[in-house]
């Protein structure tokens, strides 16, 4: 299993970065061999997601919503802006399934020897309601940048699981991902539950 706190030059919260290593020393407690790692070949990621899920998201799901009908407020921030929208080809959206398909390609083959990764669910632990931004290592980190590191994982397609590790000194829970290769979820899940045990959770 490979692991890492930090990626997408995002930085995530001293919290988050410390439930990160508690989760990593937990699997190596119950016989999990752990390697931290960089994910330098996915560097494009969060671009292609935001071509995908923002711009697309705008094209494809605000046209079908019924004019008394309004969605949830982190849909719209997640969402391309109008001139966004007007600015996109088809073959900027063409050359975007592409990569993501080379991107699909350069994980896979980084998880032949990983078959699972440990990392963050988002740069940030959970969030008060109506937070948009948070200071991270005196970086401001807006929505839905922070939540890169679940976004990469949606976008290729991969299974993952999220499991609560701890509370910030404010109550709030702080959560770690698991993820593992196509069509390997039940991989996931197995190491879900022994992250658990690990913690001591029922």
């Amino acid at each position: 299993m490979a692991w890492f706190s930090h990626a997408w030059d995002t930085p995530v919260t001293q919290e988050t970065r410390q439930a990160t290593e508690t989760a990593a020393r937990a699997l190596a407690d119950r016989g999990f061999r752990l390697e931290r790692i960089e994910l330098r070949e996915l560097q494009e990621a969060p671009a292609i997601w935001w071509l995908m899920f923002g711009v697309c998201l705008k094209t494809l799901i605000e046209s079908s919503v019924p004019n008394d009908y309004r969605l949830h407020p982190l849909a719209y921030d997640a969402m391309a802006t109008d001139e966004d929208e007007s600015r996109m080809s088809y073959k900027e959206l063409l050359a975007g399934w592409v990569k993501r398909d080379m991107l699909r390609m350069k994980l896979a083959e980084r998880m032949r020897r990983f078959p699972l990764l440990l990392c963050p669910v988002a740069a940030i632990p959970a969030f008060r309601h109506g937070e948009r931004h948070w200071e991270v290592d005196g970086e401001t980190v807006d929505y839905p940048r922070a939540f890169v590191y679940s976004q990469v994982f949606n976008l290729l397609g991969v299974p993952a699981a999220s499991v609560p590790v701890g509370r910030t000194r404010g109550g709030l829970p702080i959560g770690v991902q698991i993820v593992g290769r196509p069509n390997e979820d039940l991989r996931v899940l197995d190491a879900a539950r022994e992250l658990a045990a690990g913690l001591g959770q029922p």
